[in-house]
């Protein structure tokens, strides 16, 4: 094997790797004799081609291209095999021929990806005559190589990459996957639906690391849908998110056809059907609530305008960074061109939250829940609405809910635990987690968002609604319109919703509404400068921020 500054063919062979997820090129002969039959792996004829030489790496010839300013890879594009696009996912043979001066005799035909290159001619200036044929399929023995992401073309001389990081990585988590699926059985994969695009935003942090093996083991969109994981990052924690798309590419989920990572969101949006934005800045050390809004209300609104220009047209956004009703409002104003209907801010932990059984023996803690006050499984536990903000502003609704079919009220006739009690635990409940755990809630803020997905994504069961932070426009309660507000809702299992109609109001609830109403009111007023809406003016009446967020 030659070093990359010795190979003929280099630009040609990189520019496969480079621009093609799919590309497989693998070895037909070696030292030790065949690895596969050349008509197990040719199709078709050959056919005359040339070669030229672009030198090194840098892509020069006869002036340095470094000076420049061409970058740390260059690779001139073969049109003959690229072929307007029509060679991407293919293989190709290469062989020197007909150049007695050029061609070194007994040198395989194919190029061997993993390795930089072959020397399959001297090291000359000029052109030398090749032959080139497309392979019916790649042979298994194929790159190795990972993918972690792609770095945009910032320059164009004849067609190359460029990457300010130290090495370009080509991608096989979707080759590898599509060679998988390609040798399956037809039984395994006839059923398999489209593939579909999931971006993750704050991807090697913790909720994602629970959240993303979920997703790529299917138990989220379900055992016959393939999926690409589309990962964003930061320039801090980009070793990290390579560390994490690792792990996903070792895990082997059949179903994970592709994982990409990036610290650009116009690059990792890119036809995104699902966004999933839980990176945000935490509250630091003297941090006013205001400055958090503001800080972390740029994030959104960046990832807002990155979204309406790149995802796809219907994509569906789950906003879990906090404050994250705002942080969503700020988003969907920045995505004009995309559906406000399609923007959620989480607040489906809360509704697990008012929902579970926290444990089995009530002596180990005072927190007590709807379904272990009536000694039921959470399971039992239906028309749950968190209503408003997911601060501790939130309104636990157990007017409308029900244990068994049965109002709650009539279930528990303790008035007063439930409306102290009850509704206390559930507004804290994630400073109480933090007291005892020391960190805030990851693994169940991550099964709360995958609840919250299929929720849409599967039809709501008759006599059962789910809680979602949704924009108020013809809102059917009276609440202010142009917020982000957690209301009931219903779907079909289309990925959309509606509104529940059919509640009720009493004095107590109505109040409570009203002051979670007044706090949204009071923070889109905060980030008027994020919504377009001019000068921002704080009058934030208290500081209700959640413990995870301080």
């Amino acid at each position: 094997m030659a070093s990359p500054s010795h190979t003929l063919l280099l630009p040609v062979l990189v520019v496969l790797v480079l621009l093609e997820a799919h590309t497989e090129v693998g070895v037909a002969t070696s030292d030790h004799g065949p690895i596969m039959s050349h008509d197990m792996l040719e199709a078709g004829p050959w056919n005359d081609a040339h070669a030229t030489l672009y030198g090194g790496a840098d892509g020069s010839q006869a002036k340095d291209t470094m000076s420049q300013g061409y970058g740390l890879m260059t690779a001139a594009l073969s049109n003959v095999l690229f072929n307007d696009g029509a060679g991407c996912g293919s293989c190709f043979g290469i062989k020197c021929i007909n150049a007695p001066q050029s061609c070194k005799p007994g040198q395989p035909s194919i190029c061997h990806q993993p390795m930089p290159s072959q020397l399959i001619a001297e090291y000359k200036v000029g052109i030398v005559p090749v032959q080139y044929r497309r392979r019916r399929r790649c042979p298994e023995r194929a790159s190795k190589l990972n993918k972690l992401g792609w770095t945009p073309m910032e320059r164009k001389w004849g067609q190359y990459r460029e990457t300010a990081k130290s090495r370009l990585r080509s991608p096989p988590p979707p080759r590898l996957a599509s060679q998988r699926r390609e040798n399956a059985s037809d039984e395994k994969t006839k059923s398999w639906k489209s593939l579909i695009n999931i971006a993750v935003s704050g991807a090697a942090g913790m909720i994602s690391n629970h959240l993303l093996f979920k997703l790529a083991s299917g138990e989220v969109f379900g055992p016959e849908q393939p999926i690409a994981l589309k990962l964003l990052g930061s320039e801090r924690s980009f070793q990290a998110l390579e560390g994490v798309a690792m792990e996903l590419e070792d895990s082997l989920y059949p179903l994970l056809r592709e994982v990409s990572i990036g610290i650009d969101p116009y690059e990792v949006f890119q036809d995104a059907e699902w966004a999933l934005l839980i990176g945000a800045k935490p509250r630091g050390p003297g941090m006013e609530r205001a400055d958090l809004l503001d800080i972390n209300g740029q994030i959104f609104a960046e990832q807002g305008k990155a979204l309406n220009a790149v995802a796809s047209r219907n994509v569906k956004v789950m906003v879990v960074g906090n404050p994250c009703n705002t942080n969503a409002l700020i988003c969907l104003k920045n995505a004009p061109d995309l559906p406000a209907k399609n923007f959620h801010a989480l607040t489906r932990l809360d509704e697990n939250r008012a929902k579970c059984q926290m444990m089995m023996n009530q002596k180990f803690t005072s927190i007590l829940q709807l379904a272990l006050k009536a000694g039921v499984f959470y399971d039992k536990v239906s028309k749950v609405t968190i209503w408003g903000n997911h601060s501790t502003t939130q309104v636990p609704d157990f007017l409308n809910a029900k244990i068994n079919g049965i109002s709650v009220k009539e279930v528990i006739t303790d008035t007063k635990w439930l409306e102290e009690e009850f509704t206390e635990s559930v507004q804290k409940r994630g400073g109480v987690l933090i007291q005892k755990w020391g960190r805030s809630s990851a693994a169940s803020t991550a099964v709360s968002i995958v609840d919250a997905i299929r929720s849409l994504i599967t039809p709501t069961p008759p006599g059962d609604w789910f809680s979602s932070g949704v924009y108020t426009d013809g809102n059917p309660y009276g609440i202010a319109e142009d917020i982000v507000f957690s209301m009931p809702c219903r779907s079909e299992g289309n990925g959309d919703y509606e509104l529940v109609k059919e509640v009720i109001f009493d004095d107590y609830l109505w109040k409570r509404i009203k002051k979670t109403e007044a706090e949204l009111l009071a923070e889109k007023r905060c980030v008027g400068h994020l919504t377009g809406e001019g000068n921002a003016f704080c009058d934030l009446p208290e500081d209700t921020m959640l413990p995870g967020e301080q």
